[in-house]
């Protein structure tokens, strides 16, 4: 009797150091592809630095929180029609896969502090938070002055969908400047001879 639970014991053991193992190389997995993602993104930001002007502030996540509804980023069945003539069935399922799978990321601070003034979407959160408290007072503050005083311009970008080769990437960014300023543009780029090259603006938004 004192053999099978000691056995049974040791099967507890050995399984839950299993499920730690895997668990670590899960999470090891996961860092590597989210560093891997602003690697890329950060390559794609420096040879088209046309296409993203340090002029205003970036927002570190990349879940679009600042960019409005987009028809062909946000409606799967558009974005894939608009890739076909660039990629077979099964990249375009993997791009659209991405979406889901890699929610939540921000980007790598030490790349992208090189050349920008980073902002925390809870910076915005809290300054939307003061212009709401501010509505029970007789000091109401208007958002948008707020918002022009405090960052001028947030340039916010979605999560980058980027093929399985590594060779094409697909950008949604966005610049926020006012309620009636600014815009946004959806670009596919390709690597080509080590440096990426914009291969097609697939659309433009203007506020």
């Amino acid at each position: 009797m004192d053999i099978m639970v000691h056995l049974i014991a040791m099967h507890r053991y050995i399984f839950a150091i299993l499920l730690i193992a895997i668990s670590s190389c899960s999470n090891s997995k996961t860092v590597r592809e989210h560093r891997q993602v602003s690697e890329i993104l950060w390559a794609v930001m420096q040879d088209n630095p046309e296409d993203f002007k340090a002029d205003c502030k970036l927002l570190t996540s990349l879940g679009g929180e600042l960019q409005g509804p987009s028809h062909l980023y946000h409606l799967d069945s558009n974005l894939a029609y608009s890739l076909s003539t660039y990629l077979t069935e099964d990249e375009i399922t993997y791009l659209l896969e991405q979406k889901q799978e890699r929610k939540g990321l921000v980007l790598e601070s030490d790349m992208f502090s090189q050349a920008f003034e980073l902002v925390d979407i809870n910076e915005i959160k809290t300054l939307q938070a003061s212009v709401d408290a501010s509505k029970a007072t007789d000091n109401q503050l208007d958002y948008w002055d707020e918002f022009e005083k405090k960052y001028g311009c947030i340039m916010s970008l979605s999560l980058p969908l980027i093929s399985k080769d590594n060779n094409m990437v697909l950008v949604r960014s966005s610049r926020l400047c006012g309620p009636l300023c600014g815009g946004s543009s959806i670009v596919l780029y390709k690597l080509k001879d080590g440096r990426w090259q914009l291969e097609e603006i697939l659309d433009v938004e203007i506020n």
